[in-house]
């Protein structure tokens, strides 16, 4: 169980990462040379370790920061 869990969330992180970088591109962003995947699987394990210690998901306010104050700055290239 363990293992199909790790694919699933393998796979998934994949999913969100092209989605994720494809939008900041279409936006005009510069894109990092970074993992894609391997950046957002830390966000899942932020929101999954979340949810599972206190019992319910993150509330809209702390998902708001890890993806703005932590996801993409990972990502993107900060603007001149």
């Amino acid at each position: 169980m363990r293992s199909a869990l790790a694919i699933a969330a393998q796979v998934r992180s994949g999913e969100v990462s092209a989605t994720v970088l494809g939008r900041a591109a279409d936006r005009g962003e510069a894109l990092r040379a970074v993992d894609g995947p391997q950046v957002i699987q830390l966000a899942f394990a932020q929101m999954f370790m979340t949810t599972l210690m206190t019992g319910k998901p993150p509330v809209a306010t702390v998902q708001r920061c890890l993806v703005d104050d932590i996801l993409l700055p990972l990502l993107v290239e900060p603007r001149s």
